[in-house]
C-alpha cells in the first residue's frame, strides 16, 4: 500500500517543481521584455535630447541629423543592452540526457 501512496505523491511534487520552473522561467522572459522595451523608450529620448544639445551648441542643425542620431543611439543601445544582460538573473538550461532529450522532456514522456 505504501508504494502505491508515494507515486501519485511523488508525481504531484514532480509536476508542481516543473509548473513552478516553467511559472519562473515566464516571469523572466515577461520581465526581459519589459526591460528592453524601458530601455528603447529611454535609448529613444536620450538619444534626442544629446542630439538637440549638440546641436544648439554648433547653433545649426546637422544635415545628415538621421544619420547622427543613428550612431547616438546605437552605441548607446549595445552599451544598456549589455549592462541588462549583466545585470539579469540567467536561466538554467535543462540538462541533456544521454539520448539528447531535455531532462524535463524525458520527465514528460514517463508520466
Amino acid at each position: 500500500m505504501t508504494g502505491r501512496v508515494d507515486r501519485p505523491v511523488w508525481i504531484l511534487c514532480s509536476v508542481a517543481c516543473q509548473s513552478h520552473r516553467l511559472t519562473s522561467l515566464v516571469w523572466l522572459l515577461l520581465m526581459e521584455m519589459i526591460y528592453y522595451t524601458a530601455a528603447a523608450v529611454l535609448l529613444y529620448l536620450v538619444s534626442d535630447w544629446i542630439l538637440n544639445r549638440v546641436e544648439i551648441r554648433r547653433g545649426a542643425r546637422f544635415e545628415n541629423r538621421t544619420l547622427i542620431f543613428f550612431a547616438i543611439i546605437l552605441v548607446l543601445a549595445v552599451a544598456l543592452f549589455n549592462l541588462i544582460q549583466h545585470l539579469q538573473p540567467a536561466t538554467e538550461p535543462a540538462a541533456a540526457t544521454a539520448d539528447g532529450q531535455s531532462e524535463q522532456a524525458a520527465e514528460g514522456t514517463q508520466q
